[in-house]
Protein backbone atom coordinates (compact mmCIF):
# COMPACT_ATOMS: atom_id res chain seq x y z
CA UNK A 1 0.00 0.00 0.00
CA UNK A 2 1.24 3.49 -0.79
CA UNK A 3 0.02 6.92 0.28
CA UNK A 4 -0.70 9.38 -2.50
CA UNK A 5 -0.05 13.05 -1.86
CA UNK A 6 -1.42 15.60 -1.31
CA UNK A 7 -3.42 14.55 1.73
CA UNK A 8 -7.18 14.67 1.32
CA UNK A 9 -7.98 16.20 4.68
CA UNK A 10 -6.48 17.39 7.96
CA UNK A 11 -7.56 16.55 11.45
CA UNK A 12 -7.16 17.58 15.06
CA UNK A 13 -7.82 16.21 18.52
CA UNK A 14 -10.31 17.87 20.86
CA UNK A 15 -10.68 17.55 24.62
CA UNK A 16 -14.30 17.00 25.68
CA UNK A 17 -15.35 17.63 29.28
CA UNK A 18 -18.48 17.40 31.37
CA UNK A 19 -19.57 20.83 32.56
CA UNK A 20 -19.03 20.07 36.25
CA UNK A 21 -15.22 19.70 36.05
CA UNK A 22 -12.30 21.99 35.29
CA UNK A 23 -11.61 21.77 31.59
CA UNK A 24 -8.21 22.68 30.19
CA UNK A 25 -5.66 20.90 28.05
CA UNK A 26 -3.28 20.43 31.00
CA UNK A 27 -5.63 17.71 32.27
CA UNK A 28 -3.65 15.24 30.16
CA UNK A 29 -0.84 15.61 32.70
CA UNK A 30 -3.04 15.06 35.78
CA UNK A 31 -2.31 11.56 37.16
CA UNK A 32 -5.75 11.45 38.82
CA UNK A 33 -7.66 12.07 35.57
CA UNK A 34 -9.26 9.28 33.58
CA UNK A 35 -9.65 10.11 29.90
CA UNK A 36 -11.53 8.08 27.30
CA UNK A 37 -9.74 8.12 23.94
CA UNK A 38 -10.01 6.46 20.57
CA UNK A 39 -7.33 4.17 19.22
CA UNK A 40 -6.47 6.94 16.75
CA UNK A 41 -5.33 9.18 19.63
CA UNK A 42 -2.32 6.97 20.35
CA UNK A 43 -1.44 6.78 16.65
CA UNK A 44 -1.54 10.55 16.31
CA UNK A 45 0.68 11.31 19.34
CA UNK A 46 3.18 8.45 19.21
CA UNK A 47 5.58 10.44 17.00
CA UNK A 48 5.68 13.28 19.57
CA UNK A 49 7.20 11.13 22.30
CA UNK A 50 5.07 12.82 24.96
CA UNK A 51 4.70 11.10 28.30
CA UNK A 52 1.25 12.00 29.56
CA UNK A 53 0.42 11.47 33.23
CA UNK A 54 -3.35 10.93 32.93
CA UNK A 55 -4.92 7.48 32.81
CA UNK A 56 -6.11 6.78 29.26
CA UNK A 57 -8.84 4.26 28.46
CA UNK A 58 -8.86 3.20 24.84
CA UNK A 59 -12.00 2.54 22.79
CA UNK A 60 -12.36 1.78 19.08
CA UNK A 61 -15.49 3.77 18.34
CA UNK A 62 -15.48 7.60 18.19
CA UNK A 63 -19.21 7.88 18.94
CA UNK A 64 -18.89 5.53 21.92
CA UNK A 65 -16.16 7.76 23.40
CA UNK A 66 -18.39 10.83 23.05
CA UNK A 67 -21.30 8.92 24.61
CA UNK A 68 -19.15 7.92 27.61
CA UNK A 69 -18.70 11.60 28.45
CA UNK A 70 -22.29 12.57 27.66
CA UNK A 71 -23.59 9.90 30.05
CA UNK A 72 -21.11 10.82 32.80
CA UNK A 73 -19.12 7.58 32.78
CA UNK A 74 -16.03 9.68 32.07
CA UNK A 75 -15.42 13.34 32.87
CA UNK A 76 -12.99 13.70 29.97
CA UNK A 77 -12.44 12.36 26.47
CA UNK A 78 -10.12 13.17 23.62
CA UNK A 79 -11.82 12.83 20.26
CA UNK A 80 -10.19 13.09 16.85
CA UNK A 81 -11.93 15.24 14.29
CA UNK A 82 -11.52 15.82 10.61
CA UNK A 83 -13.50 19.04 11.15
CA UNK A 84 -16.62 17.44 9.68
CA UNK A 85 -17.14 15.71 13.01
CA UNK A 86 -16.45 19.01 14.76
CA UNK A 87 -20.01 20.04 13.89
CA UNK A 88 -21.25 16.88 15.61
CA UNK A 89 -19.06 17.62 18.65
CA UNK A 90 -20.26 21.21 18.83
CA UNK A 91 -23.85 19.97 19.05
CA UNK A 92 -23.09 17.66 22.01
CA UNK A 93 -23.38 20.53 24.55
CA UNK A 94 -20.05 19.48 26.07
CA UNK A 95 -17.21 21.97 26.49
CA UNK A 96 -14.66 21.39 23.72
CA UNK A 97 -11.01 22.49 23.66
CA UNK A 98 -8.57 22.03 20.77
CA UNK A 99 -5.46 20.08 21.73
Amino acid sequence: MIAIKPQLSRGASFLLCVKSVECHVDIINDPTAGIAVTTRFFKSVEHRGNKFEANFYEFDDFYHVVQLVKTGRFNYAIAPSDFLTLLFLTNTVLPIFPM
